[in-house]
């Protein structure tokens, strides 16, 4: 604002002056309102009418690019965190089929009653939607902080999902499941190796679309301030309050006129104890009345 429309030299300063010493003049002539509606309300004074609008618009297009940028940045960043977050996934689902394959070979065919199969894969899911909504939490502490409504939301959310986990692996969540402890030694193993491998397999299907919206996000470019009415040149001068002015003048007049009646009709009653004392009355009348025409 301050190079674009040359404010040093509208404000008539040297050219030795500190930019942000320009920077503070603009502002005592910038006011901001937040209005109930949540909207934001920009004036800005200046001896030019057109320069003043025009300033006023430039101040709403830096809001909007600051926001831009912020935006921009903040999805870059969420788009790095997800995409690491999805390749540790990716790597931990390919160690523990391998792990799975080996155990498989090793030790042959295993029978896992079918209602356990069912108590694991639910287990799985549930764990999966756990941890995809740790990372939405994580995304959301770092681009707003811990105390964000809806970080604390998550956190929450989190707490119930593993709440629910423990419930389902350890057999407590109704006659439907069976616990793991059930299961002999070989059998808990392999049942935990498959559960393993089914929570990265799902959790991957939640991660995904996050890093391609993480993506979009960086890419697109949309305006993130919503202009309802821009600056127009205005039809009247902000200053000197012309009304107020006028007023005072007004009642400055008034108490003048008074006072000069008052003085006047004292000096009037004043009685007489010497010519000089009627010529020095006579002169002040004389110097006042002048004054007054």
């Amino acid at each position: 604002i301050v190079d674009k429309f040359d404010l040093r030299e509208v404000y008539n300063m040297d050219a030795d002056v500190f930019s942000e010493d320009v920077l503070e003049a603009f502002v005592g002539h910038l006011s901001v309102e937040t209005r109930d509606d949540g909207s934001i309300g920009i004036a800005v004074e200046d001896q030019s009418a057109q320069r003043a609008a025009d300033m006023a618009n430039a101040c709403v297009e830096e809001l909007d690019h600051i926001f831009s940028e912020i935006t921009s940045e903040t999805a870059r960043k969420n788009k790095l965190f997800i995409g690491m977050r999805l390749e540790q996934v990716n790597d931990s689902l390919a160690k523990l089929q391998d792990s799975l394959k080996r155990f498989q070979q090793t030790h042959n065919a295993i029978s896992i009653p079918e209602q356990l199969m069912v108590m694991i894969n639910a287990a799985a899911d549930l764990k999966a939607e756990q941890l995809s909504n740790e990372v939405e939490l994580e995304v959301v502490r770092s681009a707003f902080g811990a105390d964000h409504p809806i970080a604390k939301q998550l956190s929450l959310a989190d707490d119930i999902y593993e709440e629910n986990f423990n419930s389902l692996i350890e057999g407590k969540s109704g006659d439907v499941f069976l616990s793991l402890s059930e299961l002999p030694e070989l059998g808990r193993k392999y049942a935990d190796l498959m559960r393993r491998v089914r929570i990265q397999a799902t959790l991957i299907e939640f991660i995904y679309p996050q890093y391609e919206s993480a993506k979009i996000n960086e890419l697109k470019e949309t305006s993130n301030v919503q202009i309802l009415d821009r600056a127009v040149v205005p039809n009247r001068k902000s200053r000197p309050p012309r009304k107020l002015i006028v007023m005072l003048s007004a009642v400055a007049s008034i108490i003048a006129t008074l006072v000069i009646v008052l003085i006047m009709e004292y000096w009037k009653n004043i009685p007489l104890k010497s010519e000089d004392d009627w010529e020095k009355i006579g002169k002040i009348r004389q110097l006042i009345r002048g004054k007054s025409k």
